[in-house]
């Protein structure tokens, strides 16, 4: 988990830029994907003096650019809007040379938001669950029965997730589709509440950074924060994140991961190599005694409408890897995690507005002649 997160960086009105400053921020843990996207507001200003020699001082002074506005971020989706949600999480793991094994989770789900007095009913109906490795199903007797299954999302006018409900849903489904033995088994190794936390830990993760935010454009902000590996023990990971805004509003967030200080700064003008490791401090890597070396990397980009349904796409890709220490005269090998995590919400246009049916003329019966 995260411990602890430093930040460096720089405003930017997109395209003008300010020069960078000095700054304290958290981060989320990077490995549970609770990246923390909320974006401290900065301040630049700048002064210019020109100084003739046995003259009289002649100042130049420059005006302080204008510092540009933090965005609110409203949660004020259209009432009746419907949105096709896919969740898709791909995992390759690599153990040397080994042949890699992929595993591919994904949920398609219907969302669709209800307006109340006091907040939101977002009802979710899920469509379908799947799991596949190397690009083969495997079965289980709860995906059957979550398809169709239907979720309350109750939510706050700001945002925030107040109680799902619908998970017990599934004993009922269960019921439906197996033997009575066999779902009274199912149902008996079911936890509601797991489940239920679990979908509210994936809300948080991906609303929750925005709920009632304020964010500032920034350009290469710089952080760190200790990272745990999944194959045991923590790092120091370095963060560059540039946020934008388009003329439609969408906040538009990038980041870039590394381990390697050296290796993040190059080609950026206003980061270098010391600014990462001094953000550092004492935060040290902390690797098991059977790693040799470890790495992380990754990037992510996430857009967030800044009045609607809050964020609308994120991916994320990491990669972890760490080379295990070998006996004198071993030939070496390095093992890898490559993990894609990939949200998207994509909203239904308004259905064609039923035009009404011009009544054909009746036909004058043809006269005798």
């Amino acid at each position: 988990m995260i411990d602890e997160g430093r930040s460096c960086g720089r405003t930017t009105d997109n395209p003008a830029v300010r020069r960078r400053i000095l700054h304290s921020s958290e981060v989320d843990d990077l490995m549970k994907m609770r990246r923390s996207l909320l974006i401290p507001a900065l301040a630049a200003a700048f002064s210019l003096a020109v100084l003739a020699q046995d003259q009289t001082p002649a100042t130049d002074e420059t005006p302080p650019a204008e510092e540009p506005s933090p965005v609110e971020v409203e949660y004020a989706p259209e009432d009746g809007a419907v949105y096709d949600i896919t969740e898709r999480t791909t995992r390759i793991s690599t153990v040397g040379s080994a042949d890699p094994v992929t595993d591919v989770r994904e949920r398609v789900s219907e969302l669709v938001i209800a307006e109340g007095e006091d907040g939101y009913t977002n009802g979710v109906t899920i469509v379908s669950e799947s799991l596949s490795r190397n690009g083969n199903a495997i079965p289980s007797p709860l995906f059957p029965a979550l398809a169709g299954l239907e979720l309350v999302y109750e939510v706050a006018s700001d945002g925030s997730l107040t109680a799902i409900t619908g998970h017990e849903g599934l004993t009922a489904a269960i019921a439906s589709i197996f033997p009575e033995k066999l779902a009274e088994t199912l149902d008996a190794l079911l936890n509601h509440d797991a489940l239920r936390h679990q979908d509210a830990g994936r809300y948080g993760e991906l609303h929750g950074p925005y709920i009632g935010a304020s964010v500032t454009l920034v350009e290469n902000e710089a952080s760190v924060a200790l990272q745990v590996l999944p194959s045991g023990g923590s790092m120091p990971v370095y963060t560059l994140t540039t946020v934008t805004q388009d003329d439609e509003g969408t906040l538009t967030v990038q980041r870039v991961h590394s381990s390697d200080a050296a290796m993040l700064a190059e080609g950026v003008e206003t980061v270098t190599e010391d600014d990462l490791l001094a953000l550092s401090g004492d935060l040290e890597a902390d690797l098991p005694t059977a790693h040799a070396s470890a790495a992380v990397g990754g990037m992510e980009e996430t857009s967030v409408e800044a009045s609607g349904a809050l964020v609308t796409s994120r991916i994320v890709q990491m990669r972890y890897e760490h080379t295990p220490r070998q006996p004198p005269g071993t030939d070496s090998f390095t093992n890898s995690l490559d993990v894609t995590e990939v949200y998207s919400a994509v909203k239904r246009p308004p259905p064609d507005p039923m035009t009404e049916e011009t009544p054909m003329p009746e036909e004058t019966p043809a006269t005798q002649p």
